[in-house]
C-alpha cells in the first residue's frame, strides 16, 4: 500500500482514461493532443496527466488507438469538462472517445 500512495495510485487517487479512436492516424493523433491541451489549461494543478501514447492495443480493424490518463484527488472542474469533450465530439464521425473512470487494469 506504501508504494501504491507513493505512486498516487488507488486508493489513494481516482483515475480516469480517455481512449480516442479513429481510422485515420493523423487525425487521432491531432485530436488526442488536442484534448489533452484542452484538460491542461482547465485542471487542477494537482491533477496529473499522462499521454496521450499509443494504447496498448494500438490499432484494431485498422481504426488507432490513443489514450490519455488522469491522476487526481478532487478535481471539481474535471467532471464538466471531460463532459464538454464527450459531447464535443459526439456527433464527430472520424474521432470516437471512450471516457472510463477508475478503469480496473490499474
Amino acid at each position: 500500500m506504501d508504494i501504491r500512495h507513493k505512486l498516487k495510485y488507488p486508493p489513494y487517487t481516482y483515475i480516469c482514461s480517455i481512449v480516442i479512436k479513429s481510422k485515420n492516424y493523423e487525425e487521432v493523433s491531432k485530436e488526442a493532443n488536442k484534448i489533452k491541451n484542452i484538460l491542461q489549461k482547465n485542471i487542477d494543478k494537482k491533477t496529473i496527466l499522462y499521454g496521450p501514447a499509443p494504447a496498448s492495443v494500438f490499432k484494431v480493424n485498422n481504426i488507432y488507438n490513443f489514450v490519455i490518463t488522469i491522476k487526481y484527488t478532487f478535481d471539481d472542474n474535471l467532471k464538466r469538462i471531460i463532459k464538454l469533450i464527450d459531447e464535443e465530439y459526439a456527433l464527430n464521425k472520424n474521432i470516437n472517445i471512450e471516457v472510463t473512470f477508475n478503469p480496473s487494469r490499474f
